[in-house]
C-alpha cells in the first residue's frame, strides 16, 4: 500500500495500474513458461528427476481426475446429488 502512494504522488495515479498490471503480465507470462501439468510433461527435468517426484507422490493424477467445471457449478448452485 505504501508503494501505491507513493507512486501516486510522484507519478500520478494512472501509474498504479500500469505498474501493477504489467507487473502481472510478466509474471503471468513467465509462470505460463516456466511450469507443466504434470512432471510427466515437463521439458526441463530429467528422467532420473522425473522418476524421483514420480516415486514421491505416488500415482500421478491424470487430467480426468480432476473435477470437471459442470460438477464444480453443480456444486456451488446447491445442486450435491451427483
Amino acid at each position: 500500500m505504501a508503494l501505491s502512494g507513493y507512486m501516486a504522488v510522484s507519478l500520478g495515479w494512472e501509474s498504479i495500474f500500469y505498474i501493477f498490471g504489467c507487473s502481472s503480465l510478466v509474471i503471468g507470462a513467465l509462470w505460463f513458461i516456466l511450469t507443466s501439468n504434470s512432471p510427466d510433461v515437463h521439458p526441463w527435468i530429467s528422467d532420473r528427476e522425473r522418476r524421483y517426484i514420480l516415486d514421491a507422490i505416488g500415482v500421478s493424477m491424470k487430467f480426468s481426475d480432476c473435477v470437471s467445471r459442470s460438477d464444480l457449478t453443480l456444486t456451488l448452485n446447491g445442486n450435491n446429488d451427483l
